[in-house]
């Protein structure tokens, strides 16, 4: 049977667009979606780029024609890594990005995401109004002498070119896993061109992900972890499919945090300002910001806040708990490269390490540490749990932030309950320098949760 449009309605997500393909998302929605983009957004330019999953190339192809068919003229980077179609996005003073990708999600799915010109991610609202267009089928269609130009062009030299002439890595030994994703054509060559010493894992495509799945956690890197202390080197960095978020470890093969992370490309590059870090975001951070004079600006999950934040306040970096990392580049002409490119953070990291001239273990050091919990718990009514939650909380706490749902600051620790922006879950966080702090902030935080649901039941 025929899938009916408003059968999927749920695959447009507050930032993204994604599905099973052939499940959900069919190559002729595609081209309705594109259709969709014209008719809501506008009829202007669409830079388009696509990762390296199987159905990318077919689900691009209907992108476009839809894209076209409405009137837009298609600027066609074809595939390569997000952070290179967002170098072009942050060059472009109109317009729109588009990208197929899933991320980091199995190789049987796949999605859209749009951008406007600068890089930034088009808004939930955006989203929404796109998806309503495409329900209802309310398309601007262009006239055959109308229809919209396509322009290839080689983004992917360009922004290769713009790596190069930014860093000098000399001698520095980097352990890369690229997962077979997007990053397998980039990272390589350019720690090479810089004078790093590289060793790679995973360094050809496999649309299928085979190696190791195409999200990278600190449960899944040991074959990275065995590389840096075997071949002893510097560092390694693990790498999604699409190339927008990269995992950490040391020259001993052990996890880096985005926070630990951070601290290190702040204290090598000596980055001096303001910092913003998302909710959920370790207290290493405001450990480091306090002794070292700068100034953290908390912002909601979702490397949209962060990457606004990052450009009004002109800050030095932007860190979101789940590895994206943002550090400003320019590109000219009073352009700023912000971008969820893990492949420029990676190189940003190299360089200050390798300015540093000491083992990055000393700039972390166990005052900064913390313990941390987390824990998912499904809701269906999550809106309606979380304003319960917020109304019992407020009248017992003083001390709580709700930028991003709940947020209590305890005297050893803090909790955050938050709902997910991807899925039908509560996200329960906690963090603490003792462990039975941990536990303690943790059975609270689910003690509120479970009497808040039991009073909808």
């Amino acid at each position: 049977m025929a899938l009916r449009k408003e059968e999927i309605g749920h695959i447009f997500r507050a930032y993204d667009i994604r599905g099973i393909y052939n499940k959900e998302l069919i190559p002729e929605f595609l081209v309705e979606i594109g259709l969709a983009a014209v008719s809501y957004l506008g009829e202007d330019t669409y830079l388009t780029g696509m990762d390296v999953r199987a159905s990318s190339p077919v689900l691009y192809e209907a992108l476009i024609t839809g894209l076209r068919a409405g009137g837009a003229k298609v600027i066609d980077t074809g595939t390569l890594p997000i952070g290179a179609l967002l170098y072009g996005c942050s060059k472009m003073d109109e317009g729109y990005a588009a990208y197929i990708t899933a991320s980091h999600l199995p190789p049987e799915w796949n999605g859209v995401k749009f951008f406007f010109a600068g890089g930034l991610g088009i808004e939930p609202r955006d989203n929404y109004g796109l998806r309503d267009v495409f329900i209802r089928g309310e398309y601007r269609r262009a006239s055959w002498s109308r229809i919209g130009k396509r322009l290839k062009v080689n983004l992917l030299e360009e922004y290769l070119e713009f790596l190069t002439n930014s860093f000098e890595l000399n001698g520095i030994k980097v352990g890369l896993d690229c997962g077979n994703g997007a990053t397998v054509l980039t990272a390589p060559y350019a720690f090479k061109e810089v004078g790093a010493k590289i060793k790679a894992l995973n360094a050809f495509i496999d649309p299928s992900f085979s190696s190791r799945g195409p999200e990278p956690r600190p449960d899944n890197l040991h074959e990275l972890s065995n590389l840096i202390r075997r071949e002893k080197l510097d560092f390694g960095v693990a790498y999604d499919g699409d190339g927008d978020r990269g995992i950490f470890v040391n020259c001993e093969g052990k996890y880096m945090c985005p926070e630990e992370v951070s601290i290190v490309i702040l204290e090598g590059l000596k980055l001096r300002g303001k910092v913003v870090a998302t909710v959920d975001a370790s207290m290493i951070l405001d450990d480091y910001c306090r002794e070292r004079g700068l100034e953290l600006i908390r912002v909601p999950v979702g490397h949209n806040f962060v990457m606004k934040e990052v450009k009004k306040s002109e800050a030095v970096l932007g860190v979101e708990h789940s590895g994206h990392i943002l550090v400003p580049g320019k590109l000219g002409k009073g352009r700023i490269f912000a971008a969820d490119d893990a492949l420029w953070a990676s190189m940003k990291f190299a360089e200050a390490y390798s300015k540093l001239g000491r083992n990055i273990e000393e700039l972390v050091p166990r005052k900064y540490i913390y313990r941390s919990l987390k824990v998912k718990v499904k809701e269906q009514d999550k809106g309606r749990i979380m304003e319960l939650l917020k109304k019992s909380l407020l009248s017992k706490y003083s001390d709580i932030e709700t930028i991003d749902g709940i947020k209590l600051y305890m005297e050893n620790s803090w909790l955050l309950i938050r709902p997910s922006n991807t899925e039908p879950v509560i996200r329960v966080s906690v963090e603490a320098e003792r462990e039975e702090d941990v536990i303690s902030a943790m059975d609270k935080a689910l003690a509120e949760l479970k009497k808040a649901m039991k009073s909808l039941s």
